[in-house]
């Protein structure tokens, strides 16, 4: 509008409602046209299958359509050429390969298990998540104070030894469950679990599933 204005020798200061003024009153239109617009980016958007394998170098630029099978000839529909694509769940994950980088050993948990993952480490952060809650409001507004709870919250403060090795004892009980029905041949259901934890006289489970021995763990450390 400035331009439009400045082309005819009129005054450009002011608000933009009082430029659209000048504008109508001189007969310059609001609306223009342009040659270029900008179209919708990819920011946000999931990746598909097709874009995956493009960056993995298993599209040629040549062809013009692929199938999920492959090549096709477009007239007769016929598979020219089989897609050969990368075994996804052969390769590492990004937690195996920064943990070999750092000498380490990953294993996998089996899904749906996290009362035997690592050394009783969702015990662990279970108690962290309850202790958490449980202190004021105030300490969790402003970012400084937030990030120094959250570091009491994994810190020794919380998360002391002894809390450390009764959460590891916690989460062994639940393997050798585990171990124990897998050897007796029985199916390892959650209710399979926790009948064979009862029968050990032991208990099931984090958090949610085992929030009584969590919250046990925070009232021992209070004491």
């Amino acid at each position: 509008m400035k331009t439009d204005l400045a082309n005819r020798q009129m005054f450009t200061a002011g608000t933009a409602k009082q430029l659209k003024e000048r504008c109508l009153a001189a007969g310059i239109s609001l609306q223009k046209e342009v040659d270029h617009v900008a179209v919708q980016g990819f920011i946000g958007i999931a990746k598909g299958m097709y874009e995956i394998l493009w960056e993995r170098g298993f599209i040629d630029p040549n062809v013009e359509k692929y199938t999920i099978d492959g090549i096709k000839d477009p007239n007769t529909g016929q598979l020219l050429k089989e897609t050969t694509t990368p075994r996804l769940e052969n390769e590492k994950t990004l937690l195996h390969y920064h943990g070999e980088k750092l000498g380490c050993i990953v294993f996998n948990s089996p899904k749906c298990t996290p009362e035997v993952a690592g050394e009783g480490i969702e015990y662990d952060w279970g108690v962290s998540k309850l202790w958490y809650r449980t202190q004021d409001i105030k300490l969790k507004k402003k970012k400084t104070e937030f990030k120094k709870l959250v570091l009491r919250a994994v810190g020794n403060e919380v998360l002391s030894l002894r809390m450390v090795r009764d959460n590891a004892r916690r989460a062994r009980e639940h393997m050798i469950s585990y171990y124990k029905l897998e050897k007796s041949g029985d199916s390892t259901l959650p209710s399979d679990v926790k009948r064979m934890m009862a029968t050990r006289k032991s208990h099931s489970s984090v958090i949610d599933m085992d929030k009584g021995f969590v919250s046990g763990q925070l009232r021992a450390m209070a004491t």
